[in-house]
C-alpha cells in the first residue's frame, strides 16, 4: 500500500491549519490585552492612549495585565503619582482609571 497520498494530504492539513492559525496573522497593537469571556472590551474614550503614554512608560503593560493586588486601580493610579512620581495629568487620571476597571476588572 503506497502512503504517499495520506502524507501529502496530511502535509496539506497542517500547512492550511498554520496559514489559518490566528498567531499567523499580523498584529496591529501588540500591547492591547487579549480579551476573553470573563475581560470585557474597554469603550475607547481616549483611557488607552492615556494608559499607553503614561503608564506604559515606566513599565510594560504586562504588569498591569497580571495585577493581582487588591487595591483599586484609583488607589494605584494615585500611588504612582504621589509615590513613584508618575507624569499623569489630573484631569488623565480619571480616563486611564476607567480605562483600567473595563479592561482589567478586579476579580
Amino acid at each position: 500500500m503506497n502512503k504517499w497520498p495520506y502524507s501529502c494530504l496530511l502535509l496539506g492539513v497542517i500547512a492550511v491549519l498554520i496559514c489559518c492559525s490566528p498567531q499567523a496573522a499580523p498584529s496591529t497593537d501588540l500591547w492591547q490585552p487579549a480579551l476573553t469571556a470573563d475581560t470585557p472590551a474597554a469603550a475607547d474614550d481616549g483611557g488607552k492612549a492615556l494608559f499607553d503614554k503614561s503608564c506604559t512608560s515606566c513599565h510594560k503593560a504586562v504588569r498591569i495585565e497580571k495585577y493581582k493586588g487588591s487595591d483599586t486601580w484609583k488607589t494605584v493610579v494615585s500611588r504612582m503619582i504621589k509615590k513613584n512620581g508618575a507624569k499623569i495629568a489630573e484631569n488623565d487620571t480619571a480616563q486611564i482609571v476607567t480605562y483600567l476597571d473595563k479592561t482589567y476588572p478586579k476579580k
